[in-house]
């Protein structure tokens, strides 16, 4: 804890010796999650009466055998600030300057962990963060073999000082989103640079996956993150999930669908709010590509798996950041539209906005001769060309030959053919590497990469 987080601590709140002990997210500046039953927890001794006031609000419980307890207050409109007392037999606890409004968690590898101070312009833009209603909660990296239930962390206000060491992915997404729906925002950044998907999943999950069944040695990073940095923030209430994750899982595109099929499951049933929202990045463009349109890159691959995901499964959608990469540079540093069209992904999909929530998707194929006629959703007003479509679409045969297709945008589909491809059968988009990418909607969102 900082030097400042003590002053403030012993400033507002009371804490007597030996009372009730609730975990880090419960704090001075904390954002609880509207709208629905919010869960207040913490850890006394066997059998203590512990009673929770909030807004006029007064319930109580007793802990149970193993010292752990539980009360759920009613759901609550936005607004703030409030103060939180919980009472034991042996002391009170009161947090001070509390809001209620809308909790994300912000969770992946490093895209997501790059601070707001490394992003374009992340100094200037960390100069002029004042936004006291978007809080921030930073999980620190722990990796552990059981499941923890706590951590060291403070909630904090956005102000130059705090802003320019948080998530500029996390950062971005909170102003946006703050901006269309005028509520308070918290966020809680839970991420570790160079981190794979298994680890950020529970073991009894994991070991239902084909390839991890037998993972379990200690000097692995499976399932360590999930048990240090996800498990301790359960079952506090939330709204959703964003996630900037893939990089890690590249060479073993294969199993990632199944992965975060399991991740995505196990958190829902840890944090019991449902099926809610979770939002995934779409890898950007990193290394440089040949002039072969037969070749089968492993990052093309995870996107697809990532395209895949969220059509599989119930309220999981997808932000591409296909077109803000650097082939030179794994961490682009692109990340305000990034963390913007995550946010157009929840303005439209759970707050109901009317805005575009995001570039171009497939929608459907149809083959006439030699020719294929793509059919896309999301194009707002229209599809339009950036630059050019050349090497942009690709066409295969019935033999597996594949050649770069001529393309010419008619409506809200795109037709194309190719040179030698006369019975084509399937169609690639935009799936290199770092590919070039010329369609784009009528809101400048780049179309999704995908093979059909």
């Amino acid at each position: 804890m900082s030097v400042f987080g003590v002053i403030a601590m012993l400033l507002n709140a009371t804490t007597t010796r030996g009372a009730v002990s609730l975990p880090a997210m419960f704090g001075d500046h904390m954002v609880l999650q509207r709208g629905a039953p919010i869960p207040i927890f913490g850890s006394a001794t066997s059998g203590e009466s512990i009673t929770v006031e909030f807004d006029g609000q007064k319930k109580s419980t007793r802990a149970g055998e193993d010292g752990k307890w539980r009360i759920d207050l009613d759901a609550h409109e936005a607004g703030g600030p409030f103060e939180l007392i919980v009472t034991g037999e042996k002391g009170v606890t009161k947090f001070v300057d509390v809001l209620v409004g809308e909790v994300w968690i912000a969770s992946g590898q490093s895209n997501m962990e790059m601070p707001l101070r490394d992003a374009i312009d992340g100094q200037n833009e960390a100069k002029k963060s004042n936004y006291p209603s978007i809080r921030m909660l930073q999980v620190p990296h722990v990796a552990s073999d059981d499941p923890k239930t706590d951590f060291a962390g403070e909630w904090t206000s956005t102000t130059p000082e705090s802003a320019a060491q948080f998530s500029a992915v996390a950062q971005y997404f909170g102003r946006r989103l703050q901006s269309e729906i005028d509520v308070p925002i918290g966020l809680i950044c839970a991420h570790w640079n160079g981190t794979a998907a298994q680890a950020w999943i529970p073991k009894e999950r994991l070991i239902k996956v084909p390839g991890f069944e037998k993972f379990a040695r200690s000097d692995e990073m499976e399932t360590q993150l999930y048990n240090g940095m996800i498990h301790p923030l359960t079952p506090y209430g939330i709204r959703g999930v964003i996630w900037y994750q893939g990089e890690s899982n590249a060479e073993t595109w294969r199993s990632y669908q199944q992965l975060m099929t399991g991740l995505i499951e196990s958190w829902r049933e840890d944090f019991q709010r449902g099926d809610f929202p979770f939002i995934q990045v779409q890898l950007a463009g990193f290394q440089t590509d040949v002039d072969d349109p037969s070749l089968n890159p492993a990052w093309a691959n995870l996107r697809d798996a990532q395209r895949k995901i969220a059509r599989a499964i119930k309220n999981v959608f997808l932000a591409t950041a296909i077109d803000v990469g650097d082939e030179a540079d794994i961490h682009p540093r692109n990340k305000k539209d990034v963390g913007e069209r995550l946010a157009r992904q929840a303005l439209k999909n759970v707050y109901g906005k009317n805005v575009v929530q995001s570039g171009p998707t497939f929608r459907s194929k149809s083959i006439d001769g030699n020719k294929v006629t793509i059919a896309f959703e999301n194009v707002g007003t229209g599809l339009k060309v950036k630059g050019t479509l050349a090497k942009n679409f690709a066409l295969c045969d019935e033999s597996g030959k594949w050649a770069w297709a001529d393309a010419r945008i008619e409506g809200s589909s795109v037709v194309l053919s190719a040179n030698g491809i006369e019975q084509p059968t399937k169609v690639r988009f935009c799936w290199q590497n770092s590919p070039p990418i010329g369609l784009f909607n009528s809101e400048n969102l780049p179309a999704f990469p995908f093979e059909e």
